[in-house]
């Protein structure tokens, strides 16, 4: 029963971290597994890697007892049904996100601008000392994203995106994922690489073989600087939460503030002015799913 919950919670976080401005991070927290989860990826080291890989190239040469060891201490029980979960959704919304964005552009990105601002409010509010350095480094990541987002909006897509950029992608977007309030998609959305990941995995998930292809290594490259972003930079951010925590975030403050102009770029074609009702209302719908899930977040960690 505990493996099929797990599943379950897969699903939801798989499903968060597939939409801009919602934190699977947050979804965790909700399902009161988050410490257990961040304790479980902190637990593949260099290390245990390369025990694995050992054990799979040269078995003769392995250490058999340590190798039980560094299974037992990844907490496989738990990870497994869980990831199992975070794929499915991954690879059910690959194809279902594109489709809305390409139907209904004005519903779907007003409702990630919505998430977006709701989600602003979460960094922020961690700020304790709101001195002149941190409000400089707020403006730093407002004008750093701001141009990133310009300079990438509409350039990238699935076939001429470089297999460096993805996994420098897949590096720092998983680390947002880890963190509740960040969104992971909101970051991949800022680097313009949100759309073409998407592409990509539902192009392999339609085709298997296509693994194989130019279009599957560029999806394991991303996937690789995931797994790199789990065990390196994730460890860099916490120890940043640790001794630097109201410069971080102020920085991902600034940010997410800045890269605000993504959404509204995906809809420059169509006439914002004739839609603005359309756009105000699922604006609103956007901002109260994230609302909804931090209030429930809140309740959670105070019971």
């Amino acid at each position: 029963m505990k493996k099929i919950i797990l599943f379950f919670n897969g699903i939801f976080m798989g499903a968060a971290d597939t939409v801009p401005g919602v934190s699977g991070g947050t979804i965790a927290l909700i399902c009161g597994i988050y410490e257990e989860f961040i304790s479980t990826i902190k637990s593949f080291s260099p290390k245990i890697v390369k025990s694995f890989l050992k054990r799979i190239t040269k078995p003769e040469e392995g250490n058999k007892e340590q190798f039980k060891k560094d299974v037992a201490s990844l907490n496989l029980p738990f990870l497994i049904p869980l990831g199992i979960g975070i794929v499915f959704a991954l690879l059910l919304l690959s194809s279902v996100i594109p489709a809305s964005m390409d139907r209904y552009p004005i519903q779907t990105f007003s409702v990630f601008i919505g998430l977006i601002i709701a989600s602003i409010k979460t960094p922020f509010r961690l700020i304790e000392n709101k001195n002149l350095n941190v409000w400089m480094l707020l403006i730093a990541g407002f004008v750093f994203a701001f141009a990133v987002s310009v300079i990438s909006s509409g350039n990238q897509t699935s076939e001429n995106i470089a297999f460096y950029y993805l996994f420098f992608s897949g590096f720092l977007g998983i680390s947002a994922m880890l963190l509740p309030g960040l969104s992971g998609a909101y970051i991949l959305m800022i680097l313009g690489v949100y759309r073409p990941v998407l592409e990509l995995l539902s192009e392999v998930k339609s085709n298997p073989m296509l693994v194989f292809s130019m279009e599957g290594f560029k999806l394991i490259s991303f996937v690789v600087g995931m797994v790199v972003g789990l065990m390196v930079f994730s460890r860099i951010l916490t120890k940043l939460l640790k001794t630097k925590r109201d410069q971080t975030m102020a920085l991902l403050t600034g940010l997410m503030t800045g890269a605000l102009i993504v959404p509204f770029n995906e809809m420059r074609e169509h006439n914002l002015a004739d839609n603005i009702f359309l756009m105000t209302a699922f604006i609103a719908v956007g901002a109260a799913l994230v609302i909804g899930i931090d209030l429930i977040k809140n309740k959670k960690v105070k019971n």
